[in-house]
């Protein structure tokens, strides 16, 4: 690594670390004393300074980029690092897609279509019954907990039909619960893949009568008030790292 990049955990400490001294000194204090602190110079002082040290050789990685900091009364500190990117930019968010995802999910929780604790096989027709396969035993929870069993060797997980845009989501689905490595009992190891929100995603559109695009739609966009949030494909898409939003939206995502 080139020595600059080897000072960026360095910063990235010294910033969490003064973000976190100067909310946690406000306390239960007002936005405007938050916004209002002095040390956000420093905050700034050191974002300023974060492109120079992301460099390795001639390639810089954090040029442009937007931070803000924000408490439950809103957004009490931002600041913007050259011009390409601001709060307004859409951007693809890969893995910052999964929450959104969830919440969309749990949207059919919510509205009491979907039962966290039940097996899937109460929503998903293909899906076993049968108690001496392991598969029998998941539920929802365990899909959104990435715990369900199914596993991949590689780094995200993938079946052929997920990169298909014109693929039925939910037939999708089923190609991944008939093909995908299926190794643990539910609840007892976390596998971080893409596998987990298709399926989950399969069940809430099933038990809520809905496509994934109305269901993104209905749970999320309009359920929040987002302005640009979209999901690639509309009709198949990668729920766990597909997502296009902007920090705007990203932010009424949180703060709900």
């Amino acid at each position: 690594l080139n020595t600059h990049l080897k000072a960026l955990p360095q910063m990235n400490s010294k910033l969490l670390a003064l973000v976190t001294a100067v909310v946690a000194a406000a306390g239960g204090g007002s936005k405007s004393s938050v916004q209002n602190d002095p040390r956000w110079e420093e905050v700034r002082s050191v974002l300023d300074e974060w492109p120079k040290n992301a460099c390795d050789n001639s390639t810089c990685w954090m040029n442009n980029f937007a931070v803000s900091v924000g408490n439950t009364e809103g957004r009490v500190f931002e600041h913007q690092v050259g011009r390409l990117i601001s709060f307004k930019t859409p951007l693809l968010v890969a893995s910052g897609s999964k929450f959104p995802a969830t919440l969309a999910i749990l949207g059919t929780v919510e509205d009491g279509y979907v039962d966290l604790d039940e097996p899937v096989s109460t929503y998903l027709e293909f899906w076993t019954k049968n108690g001496s396969d392991p598969r029998s035993r998941v539920t929802l929870r365990s899909l959104l907990s990435f715990t369900s069993g199914f596993y991949d060797s590689g780094v995200a997980g993938s079946q052929p039909c997920m990169t298909k845009a014109s693929y039925d989501f939910v037939k999708c689905a089923q190609q991944i619960y008939e093909h995908a490595p299926f190794a643990f009992e539910p609840r007892t190891v976390f596998d971080y893949n893409s596998y987990h929100l298709q399926l989950a995603g399969a069940v809430a559109c099933v038990a809520s009568n809905m496509t994934i695009a109305q269901l993104i739609d209905e749970n999320l966009v309009k359920r929040l008030s987002l302005n640009l949030a979209r999901y690639f494909p509309k009709n198949n898409p990668m729920l766990a790292a597909s997502l296009i939003i902007n920090g705007d939206d990203y932010e009424r995502i949180l703060r709900k």
